[in-house]
């Protein structure tokens, strides 16, 4: 995927995408990932080229990279972690 032609998911589509985060954390029972490994993936999203490091979020699916990373049910959508 190219950098110069991902837009930044809408509102609408970053709720959607939110919602069904947290509805499938949630029926996991909240699990969250070893800080090793919130650690490298927080890493990972550091140094992507998708990354909008003014707020934070991933600009592919939109999420704030603070939170997902630590979610366990959670993933990258380029599949970098």
């Amino acid at each position: 995927m190219d950098k110069k032609k991902v837009k930044e998911p809408n509102l609408i589509k970053k709720g959607f995408t939110l919602g069904k985060a947290l509805f499938k954390y949630a029926s996991e029972g909240f699990p969250n990932v070893s800080k090793e490994v919130y650690e490298e993936r927080l890493l990972t999203c550091n140094g992507c080229e998708f990354l909008n490091r003014k707020k934070e979020t991933c600009m592919v699916c939109g999420c704030v990279i603070e939170y997902k990373a630590r979610m366990e049910t959670e993933s990258c959508p380029q599949k970098k972690w």
